[in-house]
């Protein structure tokens, strides 16, 4: 009788400590759906953001490529010849 005993106090101990761990294992599953739902809701704020900054974005855009200059222009001339310098 005694081990049948034994196996059952073994059997009680491990059914209350798989219980336990199970409820904490559901409140950090909980907590990690919580914070992907808050990480997923600041990358969507985040991207309408990028999404707002895309004509003012296109606009500098334009406005460099308009100042940009022409490919002969970036030549370096010596001041005095007006031969291209050597810049090595």
């Amino acid at each position: 009788m005694d081990i049948n005993r034994k196996s059952y106090d073994t059997s009680k101990t491990f059914d209350i400590e798989r219980g336990r761990l199970l409820r904490e294992a559901k409140q950090e599953l909980n907590k990690l759906s919580v914070n992907l739902n808050n990480v997923n809701q600041n990358l969507q704020t985040l991207n309408s953001i990028a999404m707002g900054l895309s004509e003012p974005s296109n606009l500098w855009h334009a406005f460099h490529v308009a100042l940009k200059p022409e490919p002969e222009e970036t030549i370096i001339k010596d001041g005095v010849t007006g031969e291209p310098m050597d810049t090595r």
